[in-house]
């Protein structure tokens, strides 16, 4: 027991925590399970480290885990995707392989998994030859995470058309109704830059781009396109990092909360990283977005500007 509650109790609490985007909370539920050499700590600070944008933090965290525990296939499992996510491929496809040893593992999930990471690293080919390897019903959201990447190695091939209609498709299919709007983020990346290779940057266009914007901000697809969209450097650009304060009407005659979000940019200013981040925020708060606190990095000259990090969820707080 900790405190009195049991380890099991503090598990629940860690990982609903993480689904309530409360990280920095999450963070010290883990310290507490790890003091009692609770294995779910590290999963749950991993996760958490992830989420606040702490990469190096979550990679560390779970070496030491699997220091402890290396029979734990979800270890291995988080390595590999975050990995992969740094663009450290390798090493994600080693991690990926280590999940194959384990009978309980979700296999199918890890041939996306890899299938993902040669996407990344511009292997097609070996990517759809993973893809093939998957077996899974249309109910499934492994087929949604299958066909979108499948819609975004058509548009890596120049394949648009292809592109186009395997996006329509899943979201006329049932599954596209019944999962978290994040999970649609890729495929109205895929959308967006379906419709722009086809027609240019048009009102349709536009539209898909803020549809997968709204689905999840924080998808680093749709951040990549929209600084390639604007295609704009400096000599002078430097890294910032920036908490944002807004409003949010949330329950009808109830006053509006205020909420914090984070996000990390390439600018010439805190000031024109705020007008980059207003395009990842709801249209009716933009104009009331503000710099609650700002922090210059290192510099950046020539690399494109724009939003590289954006916290998916937010710090509510009622107003004075």
């Amino acid at each position: 027991m900790i405190f009195g509650k049991s380890e099991d109790a503090w598990m629940e609490e860690g990982f609903a925590l993480l689904e309530e985007g409360e990280y920095e909370r999450a963070l010290k539920v883990a310290d507490k399970l790890l003091k009692k050499k609770h294995t779910s700590g590290f999963e749950i600070k991993a996760r958490a480290w992830w989420e606040l944008g702490n990469t190096q933090q979550a990679i560390e965290t779970l070496e030491e885990g699997l220091k402890i525990a290396p029979e734990i296939w979800v270890f291995w499992d988080m390595l590999g995707k975050i990995h992969s996510d740094e663009a450290q491929f390798q090493d994600a496809l080693a991690a990926f392989q280590q999940v194959f040893q384990f009978p309980d593992a979700d296999s199918n999930g890890n041939y996306y998994n890899i299938a993902l990471t040669y996407h990344r690293m511009g292997e097609p080919d070996l990517a759809e030859r993973e893809l093939a390897n998957m077996q899974v019903p249309e109910d499934h959201i492994l087929f949604l995470y299958r066909e979108t990447l499948r819609a975004a190695i058509a548009i890596e091939r120049g394949q648009s058309e292809d592109a186009l209609q395997i996006a329509h498709a899943i979201l006329k299919h049932p599954l596209s109704q019944m999962v978290e709007p994040y999970e649609l983020a890729p495929l109205y990346t895929s959308l967006t830059k379906a419709i722009y290779d086809l027609e240019g940057d048009t009102p349709k266009m536009r539209e898909a781009l803020q549809k997968a914007v709204q689905c999840d901000k924080s998808w680093m697809g749709i951040q990549d396109f929209i600084r390639e969209l604007r295609n704009q450097t400096s000599d002078s650009a430097h890294r910032f990092r920036v908490m944002i304060e807004g409003r949010r009407q949330i329950e009808p005659n109830r006053p509006p909360l205020g909420y914090f979000a984070n996000y990390y940019c390439v600018a010439d200013s805190p000031e024109e990283a705020l007008e980059f981040i207003r395009e990842f925020e709801p249209e009716e708060e933009r104009s009331g977005l503000k710099i609650s606190h700002k922090e210059q990095l290192d510099p950046a000259p020539g690399e494109l500007k724009g939003v590289y990090w954006a916290e998916r969820g937010y710090t509510f707080f009622k107003e004075k």
